[in-house]
C-alpha cells in the first residue's frame, strides 16, 4: 500500500474509500462530457449541395394573409411573411427576414402613400426562435426600408452562437429536420417578433408581439443564372369585374408566356378566380381576400376600399417567398406588358 502502510487499518480503509469516491466522480464527469460532446458534434443534416434549407412562415400553397394585427393610437402593425435561411456550416447560423406591415390609421388616399419615418423610428424590434422549452432568446432586429416604406418594412435578424442561445435550439433543428425535413412540413419551431415603443416617457406602454409557426422548405440553389436565367412576374392585385379581368389576363398571360417568362404569381382579390390557360403551372393564382379582414373598423374600411394600398406589400411578399424559384422577379400590373426593343430572346436580354 506504500505510504499508507504505517497508518492504522481503519484509517487506511477511510483513505481508500475517499480515493474510490474521487475516482468515481472523475469518471462520471468524463462520461458526461463525452456524452455532451457527442450531442453537440452530432453531424448536421446532410442535404444536396444544390439545395438551400430554410424555415418559412407559410407553405407554398398558402393564401396571402396578414397575421397578428395590432392597432395602436396612430398606426397598426401586421406580420406578412418570414423566411429563415439556415447556414449548416459550423457554427450553425440562421438569417431571418420578416415583412412587417406598418400603416398609419389616418384616411388613405387611392395611391400608395409613404409612412413617415417618425412613425417607426421610436420602435425597437427583436426576433426569437423557439421549439418546445428551448429558445434562442431575443436578437435585435435591424429595420430596412422596402419600397420606400410603402407601407411595410423588412426586419432582419442574424442568429449565431455569439449573440444568442442558438445552441439551445440547434439540436431541436437537427432532430426535427432528420425526422420531418421536407417541404411544407411543420418544424415545431416558431418565430416571435416583439416591438417596444422606445421613447422615454412611454417606454414599455406600447408593445407589439406576433408569433409565426415555421415550416420546412428545401429549395434548389440557383446555379450560374447568367447561362439560362429564370424570369418571373409578380402581378397584382387583381380586382374589379371578374369576367373582364379573366379575358384580359388570358391575353396578357399568353403574350408573356410566348415572350419567355418562366412563371406568373398573380395575387387575386376574387373568390374562386381562375383563368383558362394552356399551361396551368405558368399562371399561379394566389388568393388574397383574407387580408381584407381587419379587426379595427378603420383598418377594415381602408383595406376594402383601397386595394392598391397593399400592392407594394404583395410585391414584397412575392419577392421573399418566390425569389428562390427565379433569378429575376418583375413587378407589374395586368395592363402593363414587357416589350423588348431588340430582336433578342428574353433570357438573353437578362
Amino acid at each position: 500500500m506504500g505510504c499508507i502502510d504505517f497508518l492504522p487499518k481503519k484509517k487506511q480503509n477511510q483513505i481508500l474509500f475517499l480515493l474510490f469516491l474521487t475516482a468515481a466522480t472523475i469518471w462520471n464527469k468524463l462520461a458526461i462530457v463525452k456524452l455532451l460532446s457527442q450531442t453537440i458534434v452530432k453531424p448536421l443534416p446532410s442535404i444536396s449541395a444544390n439545395s438551400d434549407l430554410a424555415l418559412v412562415s407559410e407553405t407554398q400553397a398558402s393564401h396571402f394573409s396578414y397575421h397578428e394585427t395590432k392597432v395602436f393610437d396612430d398606426l397598426y402593425m401586421s406580420l406578412v411573411y418570414s423566411r429563415s435561411k439556415i447556414f449548416l456550416e459550423r457554427p450553425i447560423e440562421i438569417e431571418t427576414k420578416t415583412i412587417l406591415r406598418i400603416s398609419p390609421l389616418e384616411k388613405f388616399v387611392f395611391a400608395v402613400s409613404d409612412i413617415s419615418y417618425d412613425k417607426i423610428m421610436n420602435w425597437r424590434f427583436s426576433c426569437d426562435i423557439s421549439g418546445g422549452k428551448q429558445t434562442t432568446g431575443p436578437v435585435e432586429a435591424t429595420v430596412s426600408a422596402s419600397h420606400g416604406l410603402k407601407p411595410h418594412v423588412v426586419l432582419k435578424c442574424n442568429f449565431n452562437e455569439r449573440n444568442s442561445n442558438l445552441r439551445h435550439v440547434q439540436q431541436h433543428i437537427i432532430d426535427t429536420y432528420e425526422e420531418e425535413g421536407q417541404d411544407d412540413i411543420p418544424s415545431n419551431l416558431k418565430l416571435t417578433i416583439k416591438g417596444d415603443f422606445h421613447t422615454s416617457p412611454a417606454y414599455g406602454e406600447k408593445k407589439y408581439v406576433g408569433v409565426l409557426p415555421l415550416f420546412w422548405e428545401k429549395t434548389r440553389s440557383k446555379k450560374v443564372p447568367e447561362i439560362s436565367p429564370k424570369v418571373s412576374i409578380c402581378l397584382g392585385p387583381l380586382f374589379g369585374d371578374a369576367l373582364s379581368i379573366q379575358k384580359k389576363i388570358s391575353k396578357w398571360a399568353r403574350y408573356h408566356h410566348n415572350l419567355g417568362i418562366e412563371r406568373v404569381y398573380a395575387y387575386s382579390l376574387f373568390e374562386n378566380f381562375s383563368v383558362e390557360f394552356l399551361d396551368p403551372s405558368f399562371l399561379q393564382i394566389i388568393p388574397s381576400r383574407s387580408f381584407l379582414k381587419g379587426e379595427h373598423p378603420v383598418v377594415q374600411n381602408n383595406l376594402q376600399n383601397h386595394p392598391y394600398r397593399d400592392q407594394s406589400t404583395l410585391y414584397a411578399h412575392c419577392w421573399l417567398k418566390y425569389s428562390t424559384e427565379a433569378d429575376w422577379l418583375v413587378n407589374m400590373d395586368f395592363d402593363e406588358y414587357l416589350y423588348l426593343n431588340h430582336d433578342v430572346p428574353l433570357k438573353t436580354y437578362f
